[in-house]
C-alpha cells in the first residue's frame, strides 16, 4: 500500500509538471521521501515552461530556465537522485542485481532520464529557432551557448549506441537547430525577399537532416500572420 501511494504521487507529480502546473507538481513530489521524484519534477516543469513561454512569444522569460535545467540535472546526477548516464552504456540500460549479466532487470530510471533529455533538447531547439525568427541575435547567442554546453555534456555518454532504448542524439539536435537558426536570422533580415523561392533555395542545401527541415517548417508556420 505504501509503495502504491508513492507511485501514485510520483505519477501525478510528473503529469502536473508536463501540463505546466509547477506548484501542484511540487506538492505531490514533496509528499514522497525520495529525491529522485523531486529532481525529475523540477526538471520537467521547467522544460514544459520553456515550451509554453516560447509559444506565447515570451522568449526572454523562457530563457531564464536554461541555466536552472542545467543546474538541476548536474545536481541530481551528482547526488544520485538521477541515474548516472555512464550506467546506460556500462550496463546497457539495465540494473545489475548480481554480477552475472542475465541477473539484471531493465532500469526504469534510464527511460525517465532519456525522456527528460529529449524534451529538453526539443525545448532548447524551439526557443533558439523562435529567437532567430524574431531577429534577436543576442538571445540566439545566449541560448546557443547553453544548448551547446548541454549537448556536449550528453554526447560523451554515447547512449545512442545502446539498442532498445530511446535514441537521444544531442549532436543532431544541436546542429539541426543551429542550421535552422542561421537560416531564420537571414530570413528575418531579408524583408520582402524572404518570401521568394530563391531565398530558401540558397539555404535549404545547408540542412543536413530531416529534423532541420521539420523545425524550419514548424517555425515558419507559427510565424505566419493571422488573416
Amino acid at each position: 500500500h505504501y509503495g502504491c501511494r508513492q507511485m501514485q504521487r510520483s505519477t501525478l507529480a510528473q503529469m502536473y509538471a508536463r501540463m505546466g502546473y509547477p506548484e501542484a507538481a511540487q506538492r505531490q513530489a514533496a509528499i514522497i521521501p525520495a529525491a529522485s521524484t523531486r529532481f525529475e519534477t523540477e526538471l520537467q516543469w521547467r522544460i514544459t515552461s520553456i515550451g509554453l513561454l516560447t509559444g506565447r512569444g515570451q522568449l526572454r522569460e523562457a530563457a531564464r530556465y536554461l541555466y536552472e535545467i542545467d543546474e538541476y540535472l548536474h545536481r541530481g546526477i551528482e547526488c544520485g537522485a538521477i541515474v548516472d548516464p555512464w550506467n546506460i552504456l556500462g550496463f546497457q540500460g539495465h540494473f545489475p542485481l548480481f554480477q552475472a549479466r542475465e541477473d539484471s532487470v531493465a532500469d526504469p530510471r534510464v527511460d525517465r532520464l532519456l525522456e527528460l533529455m529529449e524534451d529538453a533538447f526539443s525545448a532548447f531547439s524551439r526557443l533558439l529557432c523562435e529567437a532567430a525568427a524574431t531577429g534577436d541575435r543576442e538571445l540566439c547567442d545566449q541560448v546557443s551557448q547553453r544548448f551547446q554546453k548541454l549537448a556536449e555534456f550528453w554526447e560523451q555518454f554515447a547512449t545512442t549506441v545502446v539498442s532498445d532504448l530511446l535514441a537521444v542524439d544531442s549532436r543532431e539536435a544541436y546542429e539541426s537547430a543551429q542550421q535552422v537558426a542561421q537560416a531564420l536570422l537571414a530570413w528575418n533580415s531579408a524583408g520582402e525577399a524572404a518570401g521568394d523561392v530563391a531565398f530558401w533555395k540558397q539555404h535549404v542545401g545547408q540542412f543536413q537532416s530531416a529534423k532541420a527541415y521539420a523545425i524550419v517548417v514548424e517555425v515558419l508556420l507559427r510565424q505566419r500572420p493571422d488573416p
